[in-house]
């Protein structure tokens, strides 16, 4: 397999991982409460900081590629995946709901996946 495809496996099994996790029953899922947040947001903003991460190391590996556009192209596919997966949860999966508090999480996380990559990368990136 070539290094190239390799790079993306990561954010592939990632994807999958959560499209599992997010399109299971409610009622399947562990009850867990905090006193000083609610544990699932946190839950949606690390998936997607990974995702997003994951899919810049897939696309960026490349040293002195734009990193611009593809760091466009991977915050709106991984929007438009995790508004996808809100819809589905809210219209096809049984005891879940359509949430705009956990989309907000997911964009958050998705951003937060950017920043983190972009800081460890910054000298071999080009714009």
């Amino acid at each position: 397999m070539a290094k190239s495809n390799l790079t993306h496996l990561p954010w592939v099994i990632w994807l999958v991982v959560i499209s599992f996790l997010s399109l299971l029953p409610g009622d399947r899922l562990p009850e867990i409460k905090f006193e000083w947040f609610k544990i699932d947001t946190m839950v949606h903003i690390i998936m997607y900081t990974v995702l997003s991460f994951l899919m810049l190391f897939g696309f960026c590996f490349k040293k002195n590629e734009p990193f611009r556009r593809k760091a466009l192209y991977i915050v709106v596919v991984c929007i438009i995946f995790g508004f996808g997966i809100e819809i589905i949860q809210g219209s096809l999966i049984r005891n879940r709901f359509f949430s705009w508090k956990d989309f907000i999480a997911n964009n958050l996380g998705v951003f937060t996946g950017m920043l983190i990559y972009y800081y460890y990368n910054k000298k071999e990136i080009t714009w």
